[in-house]
């Protein structure tokens, strides 16, 4: 029996009608961890456009935009106001003043975000630290990370007391009366912390007798301590509470030590150390002083039996350093990053045995090297294969030689960060000549380095360099001192050059 025509009408009509079908997001299908590595490569503006797109990317991104919070006050017109901070307090986790002479608004301390970890307040304005110091009273529960630019007040010092979870503390400037209120101080706070970093001196206005306590404080629990001694003169009567506060530290990983007196020495350090006995946990050691004395730094190196890293910085650092660093083999074995960028009159021979003898280091930073040092030590090579950052100025002296170092630079082929600089004498002149690097000049020497990825080396790149560099090193982010023309970075767009472009 045939059907109506008005329903076979119908029945046409809805199967020529086009069929509504869910559109699924297939960017917001991956996993959350591979989502927050994808967002770390974008910056700020970047997130704020991806949110505008739609409301399934405005949920996704915003997280990513308010997770850490940056009032400059160099720029007022990108302070945000109270209302927007309000508004996304529950995705705020750090939070950040600095730069100028700002005043944090008066309705500032009122906000409270709910999963506040980080607050961090460098503001030359007292007025701003004070509210910065209500802030942070609001957050006493959460907060784990406080830095802190300006004299700390006695009402900061409770605010900081009744942070039960502080782990990281950066501080400036502390005033302290007497010894009973530093001990105060550390028994509330500094015995909690892992993290430490003072930037100003702490001189105690008592005897050293009184530093013997019968019921003393507990032991800290600080791991990384970091400290800036700008006492230039010793008075006499008083003792730093620096090296106190070291003795107290009997499972420091990471000692970082600044010391501006120019009279200063080691072995008060050596003496602190000894004290706290953390030698079986020290390994990251960075040390500035105006002068070491080798049997100082001996003395201090004979106990660490876990060193990794190691910073000098001295300026009168001579051969002798070497040869006590070197006189413990152990040494030899477990350092991994050795920085003597600060040692201007460590001798290039001193250079050229470490790079021959440390077999295990990874990260080596120097300031001068000339191949002559190179030439007397010829037969033996660089022995530290699996470096992965390498900063060293070479001064030639010798013609020919630029070949030489390329081909001792590009036989560590696991180089990820390198910075050298090669200067040539110019005959019977007293001045040195930049080493350009060119295709034609050593670049395809350092055809090995595939997995470079930043570069600080003279050179002026064009077309032909940009298209070999994009083969060669296919993991380059960021170039230092080189000139590239237009062609070149549209090329290498995936490349940060750092450098005026060429004209």
């Amino acid at each position: 029996m045939l059907q109506p025509v008005a329903h076979r009408r119908r029945l046409l009509i809805d199967r020529d009608r086009p069929q509504r079908c869910e559109t699924v997001d297939l960017f917001l299908t991956i996993p959350p961890e591979v989502f927050l590595l994808l967002v770390q490569y974008l910056d700020l503006n970047a997130r704020a456009n991806c949110a505008r797109v739609s409301r399934s990317w405005h949920k996704a991104f915003l997280p990513s935009i308010y997770d850490h919070v940056r009032v400059s006050f160099c720029d007022e017109a990108v302070i945000p106001s109270h209302d927007i901070l309000q508004k996304h307090a529950r995705l705020i986790g750090t939070l950040t003043f600095e730069n100028g002479k700002g005043v944090i608004d008066s309705a500032l301390p009122t906000l409270y975000c709910p999963h506040l970890t980080t607050l961090n307040i460098r503001i030359q304005g007292a007025r701003g630290m004070d509210n910065g110091g209500l802030l942070l009273q609001r957050h006493q529960k959460t907060v784990l990370h406080v830095t802190y630019g300006r004299k700390a007040s006695k009402d900061l010092i409770n605010t900081l007391a009744g942070c039960p979870q502080l782990g990281r503390l950066q501080l400036s400037l502390m005033p302290f009366a007497g010894l009973k209120d530093f001990i105060s101080f550390y028994d509330q706070v500094l015995s909690r912390v892992r993290v430490l970093v003072l930037n100003s001196s702490l001189t105690i206005g008592e005897a050293v007798e009184p530093f013997e306590l019968t019921s003393g404080p507990r032991a800290a629990l600080i791991q990384d301590l970091n400290l800036n001694d700008h006492t230039y003169e010793e008075v006499p009567g008083m003792r730093s509470a620096h090296y106190w506060l070291l003795e107290q530290c009997p499972r420091l990983v990471r000692l970082q030590w600044y010391c501006s007196n120019t009279r200063a020495s080691l072995r008060p350090l050596v003496a602190a150390l000894q004290v706290a006995n953390c030698w079986d946990y020290l390994e990251v050691v960075a040390l500035s002083y105006s002068t070491i004395d080798n049997r100082d730094l001996s003395n201090l190196l004979r106990q660490m039996v876990r060193l990794t890293e190691l910073e000098l910085r001295c300026r009168l650092l001579d051969q002798g350093a070497w040869e006590a660093i070197k006189s413990f083999p152990h040494h030899l074995k477990t350092l991994r990053v050795l920085n003597l960028s600060g040692c201007d009159h460590l001798p290039s021979s001193a250079i050229q045995d470490i790079l021959a003898t440390l077999w295990g280091l990874q990260v080596f930073k120097a300031n001068r090297v000339s191949d002559k040092a190179i030439q007397e030590d010829d037969e033996r090579p660089w022995v530290c294969l699996g470096l992965k950052e390498l900063q060293l100025q070479f001064d030639l002296f010798i013609p020919g030689t630029t070949d030489k170092i390329l081909d001792r630079i590009s036989n560590l082929m696991e180089l990820e960060h390198c910075r050298f600089e090669i200067f040539n004498r110019v005959p019977r002149k007293a001045t040195f000549v930049p080493f350009s690097l060119k295709l034609d000049q050593g670049m395809r020497t350092l055809r090995t380095l595939r997995k470079l990825k930043k570069l600080s080396v003279t050179g002026c790149w064009g077309e032909s360099e940009a298209w070999w560099v994009r083969e060669a090193w296919p993991d380059l982010e960021e170039v230092w001192n080189v000139h590239a023309d237009d062609r070149a970075q549209w090329i290498l767009y995936k490349v940060n050059f750092n450098c005026s472009r060429k004209r």
